[in-house]
């Protein structure tokens, strides 16, 4: 799970703790949003495709 600063884009792996706050723009962990990670396609599906 990820998560991205609203406001200045940096990406977040993982849970967010309680306190926490984005090292880039100093902004406080209600500035972030859930992002969805894209399904990793692996070789074999990506040559049948091709």
């Amino acid at each position: 799970m990820s998560y991205k600063c609203k406001i200045c884009g940096f990406i977040h792996e993982g849970a967010i703790p309680d306190g926490y706050y984005c090292p880039i723009c100093k902004t406080t962990l209600f500035d972030f949003e859930k992002i969805e990670e894209e399904p990793r396609k692996n070789n074999k599906e990506k040559k049948k495709s091709e």
